[in-house]
């Protein structure tokens, strides 16, 4: 027998094994009036992304299905037109979740969080190589569930089993998170003053040696927000920023002091979602290092969740989990205004988080209630988080020789 056909004859059981899931998956979601996305099929078998959805839903794990209804995927073929296959096989790969999250749902304000099968670096940009989230809950009024997706919520219309599936019907098709920098700049979070000053920070200039130096024609502190893997940002409103105004103006000619401040509403290294920072005992309090060096504290009570940095002014975390490729904002009522910094604990906590997150699973089943290298939360108890690269290190992703001298962060 000739070398090429063995290795035909090698590949017969692969290939029909693979036929035999198409098949068996189109079949499935046809039988639930699943039409539209039963045609998708062969189109999600031409990338990666897309035979690893087809793989895992047609093994006998049980997998989470967030379905979009035939009229959301015809919405979605008129406004998407021109998406290439692997863009289309990244997309529903953010539509499972591996595992059975059946009664596990919870009510709004609470979130449940899973992780989903989107993966990959063009897509998600995670410590430790982990898959990106999909955040849902419930309205207690009525108990409908709801995915939140880039600012705005889509509904679940029906659920069901299917095999090893639980199947969730939704109104919309879900769009993978972008970079940190849109979820800054969208209007509809109300967090775009913060987003103009992070910006303007690249058009600080050399100021002997004695300040941070930043330029325009290399990177500024929005590039390493975007590319930086494990941001997590407590970003003031515009209301808040607004208030505060006296305050920052002050600052406006002391870049070391402004750099500091913007890094003391920042945790590098981890993305700490809303069900990381809330502490389960009466009384508790979680506590994280910032990208400057300084101790955050995070306590809850009958009125919210707050947030401190030292002693600056208390600030209630008033809407989470804006959802990044790369990490995760929260929108604070107050501006932490505290510009002390600490380069050498900085260091050491993101040192801790970014190797803590390399033992981590890229997608777990379950939901995500605690973070890589952090504790769990509890009366005084302290977690593990990113600070800032320390004093001419290099953030990971990125190798241009500028140096943050205040926060400690060098691009």
């Amino acid at each position: 027998m000739s070398p090429t056909l063995s290795l035909i004859l090698a590949l017969v059981p692969a290939v029909l094994s693979q036929q035999s899931n198409l098949t068996s998956f189109s079949q499935q979601l046809n039988s639930t009036g699943l039409n539209a996305l039963g045609g998708l099929v062969e189109s999600l078998n031409q990338t990666e992304a897309g035979r690893q959805v087809i793989d895992t839903l047609a093994s006998n794990n049980v997998s989470t299905v967030f379905a979009p209804s035939n009229d959301a995927l015809t919405a979605f073929a008129t406004d998407s037109q021109g998406t290439n296959a692997s863009d289309l096989g990244a997309i529903f790969s953010y539509h499972i979740l591996p595992g059975n999250y059946t009664n596990m749902t919870t009510n709004y304000p609470n979130v449940t969080l899973g992780r989903t099968l989107l993966n990959g670096s063009s897509y998600v940009n995670m410590p430790g190589n982990a898959s990106q989230v999909l955040i849902w809950s419930r309205y207690p009024e009525n108990g409908t569930l709801f995915a939140f997706n880039n600012g705005t919520n889509v509904s679940v219309t029906n659920a069901s089993t299917i095999g090893n599936m639980e199947v969730y019907v939704i109104d919309h098709v879900l769009r993978p998170p972008g970079n940190m920098s849109a979820v800054l700049q969208d209007p509809r979070n109300g967090i775009t003053n913060l987003s103009a000053i992070i910006a303007s920070m690249g058009a600080m200039s050399d100021n002997g040696g004695n300040e941070t130096r930043v330029t325009t024609d290399v990177a500024n502190l929005g590039q390493v927000l975007d590319e930086t893997p494990g941001i997590t940002i407590f970003a003031p409103s515009d209301e808040a920023m607004q208030r505060a105004n006296s305050s920052l103006n002050g600052l406006a000619s002391n870049t070391t002091a402004l750099s500091s401040l913007i890094g003391n509403h920042i945790v590098n290294g981890s993305a700490l979602y809303s069900t990381l920072i809330t502490p389960n005992a009466s009384g508790g309090y979680l506590e994280f290092t910032t990208a400057s060096g300084e101790p955050m504290h995070l306590a809850s009570n009958s009125s919210g969740l707050y947030v401190q940095v030292n002693s600056s002014p208390p600030a209630r975390v008033v809407r989470t989990d804006l959802l990044a490729r790369n990490g995760v904002v929260h929108v604070i009522d107050n501006v932490l205004v505290d510009t002390t910094s600490d380069v050498s604990k900085a260091s050491s906590a993101y040192e801790s988080a970014t190797s803590a997150a390399r033992t981590a699973t890229a997608a777990a089943a379950g939901p995500v209630t605690a973070a890589p290298g952090q504790g769990q939360p509890g009366s005084g108890q302290s977690g593990s988080s990113g600070g800032a690269q320390s004093t001419y290190g290099v953030l990971p992703g990125l190798g241009i020789g500028v140096l943050f001298l205040a926060v400690g962060w060098a691009l």
